[in-house]
Formats: structure tokens, sequence, C-alpha cells
């Protein structure tokens, strides 16, 4: 459990009873609740511009190559097709 701690003058460290929310000293946590304030904030982290590039490939050019491909592919079965 997490608990606010202020660092005195003279070097010690006391503990406070408030709570981390309102805490205006140091904010210590076990180590469990540090790697998950951790992938929160990976999780919550703002994308580079490579991973914006990459997602828009695979959203939207991806599919409509892939629609081209097989569409210029059908026209060019349907005309060895036909006799």
């Amino acid at each position: 459990m997490s608990m606010c701690v202020y660092l005195n003058a003279d070097g010690t460290v006391t503990s406070s009873t408030e709570s981390t929310d309102v805490c205006q000293g140091y904010v210590l946590m076990t180590r469990t609740e540090y790697a998950a304030s951790q992938a929160v904030s990976t999780f919550l982290a703002m994308p580079s511009q490579q991973q914006v590039t990459a997602a828009f490939n695979v959203g939207l050019v991806w599919p409509v190559f892939f629609y081209l491909v097989s569409y210029c592919t059908g026209l060019l079965a349907n005309f060895f097709n036909r006799k």
C-alpha cells in the first residue's frame, strides 16, 4: 500500500497519515503498484508518428490495395473465361 512521506531538513524521512492523492511530499509504493502504474502510463502514452502511420496503413491503405488487386484479378479471370 502506498504511503505519503516527507523528507526532513536533517535528512530523515517521516511518514504521514495523508492519503496519496493530497500528498505534498513523496509517495512510496510497492513493487506491484509501481508495475501497474508503469503499465497504465505506457498504455496511455501518445503514439509515435511511425505507430500512427503503421495503423493508418493497416486500417485503410492495405484493404484498398488488396481490393484493387482482387478486382483486377477478377477482371483478368473474366477476360479469359469469355468464349
